[in-house]
């Protein structure tokens, strides 16, 4: 079950007094719309038409606050709007996909099976702190643009010069007991997709990148991973309750969802993400293992051999395998807990 999106859903109908998302798709409908992207302007309109131009004014009087909170009513919307597809890293292939590098892969293979979705991430895997206090990232929305309405003229409007492919992720962060958001645009041009992620990462000016770096890998490996043809990919019907009650059950929490990597099985040594030793592997091997990191092969296949298609190579652990491997702790240098980067 996607929790945050329970939650926030019902703060929003609270909110505002009405089943917010089932009102915003109606008129999405109504405009035609249904099958483009919800933009902010949109979004804006229909809390001026529902609650007034005041109560849009209160909402904005923290800038920065409440572009954030917008940021994530539109991730959600497309969650919604996309059929909720929910997927649920296990420990283990989030540990193996850390540590794997994109060389050699091409813009092409960047895609989502659905518009949005959201990725659990296993507990304890991003761990942080901010101005003295711990922060946890629960889960990612992940959410890419349908750029294909567009003009080349309008593309380079909206999104900028020569890009071909627009994703948008949503960070669901928890610091005591509390949610906080972030946002993160991705843009690519036809390409290599390692080589642009420098320009993402300045474009976003971030300040907590090695934090953001292994989210942007987890979510691109994670979406180069499920479409290879090992992937272990399984849906899980929902639970029925046992017993009848008289309150209903929102159907969010009786949801199915999909297993990511729940059959895979890697040894006690890489249960926890690894860090590559400074130290010269020919001075420590005796006593310490080391990781050869994974990457991506981009397989010629087909007819002709002109079809391409992903093959993992999976991390693993060379040396003495007994020896300690040291894990990683990230220190978020950002401002107070709510982090926006538009």
């Amino acid at each position: 079950m996607n929790r945050h999106y329970v939650e926030f859903k019902n703060d929003l109908d609270k909110r505002f007094g009405f089943d917010f998302f089932e009102s915003l798709y109606q008129v999405d409908s109504d405009f035609g719309t249904d099958h483009m992207d919800m933009s902010e302007l949109t979004l804006e309109f229909f809390i001026k038409q529902t609650s007034g131009n005041e109560y849009l004014e209160y909402l904005k009087k923290d800038r920065e606050r409440y572009l954030v909170w917008i940021n994530m009513v539109l991730m959600t919307y497309h969650y919604f709007k996309n059929q909720k597809k929910h997927f649920d890293l296990s420990t283990d292939v989030t540990n193996l996909l850390l540590q794997t590098d994109m060389k050699d892969v091409h813009v092409q293979f960047l895609k989502l099976p659905f518009q949005t979705i959201y990725l659990t991430v296993p507990k304890g895997m991003f761990n942080g702190s901010a101005q003295g206090k711990s922060v946890e990232i629960e889960g990612i929305y992940v959410h890419q643009y349908n750029l294909r309405p567009y003009s080349q003229k309008e593309l380079n409007q909206l999104v900028g010069k020569g890009i071909i492919s627009y994703i948008q992720l949503g960070l669901v962060m928890k610091s005591e007991g509390e949610y906080r958001y972030g946002t993160i645009h991705l843009k690519f041009k036809n390409g290599n997709v390692r080589e642009q992620l420098k320009d993402n990462y300045k474009r976003a000016g971030l300040q907590f990148e090695e934090l953001a770096t292994d989210v942007f890998a987890l979510v691109v490996n994670t979406l180069f991973y499920i479409q290879t043809d090992t992937a272990d990919v399984e849906f899980v019907e929902p639970t029925k309750p046992l017993l009848v009650v008289q309150k209903p059950v929102p159907a969010d929490k009786r949801a199915g969802h999909y297993r990511i990597g729940s059959k895979i099985v890697i040894e006690p040594s890489l249960k926890k993400r690894l860090s590559e030793h400074k130290r010269s592997p020919l001075k420590t091997e005796r006593e310490y293992g080391w990781l050869v990191r994974g990457h991506w092969r981009n397989q010629p296949v087909g007819k002709g051999r002109k079809e391409r298609k992903l093959i993992w190579i999976e991390p693993h652990l060379k040396g003495n395998k007994e020896g300690p491997i040291l894990s990683k702790d990230y220190e978020i240098k950002s401002s107070p807990i709510w982090i926006s980067i538009i």
